[in-house]
């Protein structure tokens, strides 16, 4: 109907298949951002300049890699199938 506003989708939680996606982006990101602080000779300045700077800004390579391991660790627990959805699956 012309004049109403469009419908507002409701604020749902990010599905399973969402969290583990960004998990998955997240670990992209911290192997890039690793390669490029590593085996900087063989990568895009660009890149590695980048690269440093999350790195530096994260508060360093270990704090960087815990945290993406800390949030990847939180979306599979998080996206674990139930018992009855195992069973469902007939796992």
């Amino acid at each position: 109907m012309p004049g109403l506003p469009p419908k507002r989708k409701k604020n749902r939680p990010p599905s399973r298949e969402r969290k583990l996606r960004d998990a998955l982006v997240r670990s992209k990101i911290a192997l890039d951002a690793w390669l490029n602080t590593y085996a900087h000779e063989f990568c895009n300045k660009d890149d590695v300049a980048k690269a440093g700077k999350l790195i530096m800004d994260s508060g360093g390579t270990l704090a960087y890699i815990a945290d993406v391991q800390r949030q990847n660790r939180e979306a599979l627990n998080e996206t674990a199938p139930t018992n009855g959805e195992r069973m469902a699956q007939g796992r």
